[in-house]
């Protein structure tokens, strides 16, 4: 059930980290939203969230995205 979801919310909870598993439980996920957390970094397995279009970070205390993550990302900008 939870890996069809396909939009997550889970802004304004005071999150410090995300689930490092993230990436491959929630193969369908296009849109993240965890904006007004606490979150300093992602987990390297959102770097397997290949459908996702949609990431509103803002208001946290993030120090960059894994490179695989962008790099990804610039492949399929470039595609």
């Amino acid at each position: 059930m939870i890996r069809s979801l396909v939009e997550l919310d889970v802004s304004f909870n005071n999150l410090s980290y995300l689930p490092t598993n993230i990436g491959y439980e929630l193969p369908n996920l296009q849109k993240l939203m965890i904006y007004l957390n606490k979150i300093r970094s992602f987990p390297s397995s959102i770097c397997e969230l290949k459908s996702l279009h949609y990431l509103d970070a803002h208001f946290n205390e993030l120090h960059g995205l894994p490179i695989a993550f962008v790099q990804a990302q610039a492949h399929v900008n470039n595609n």
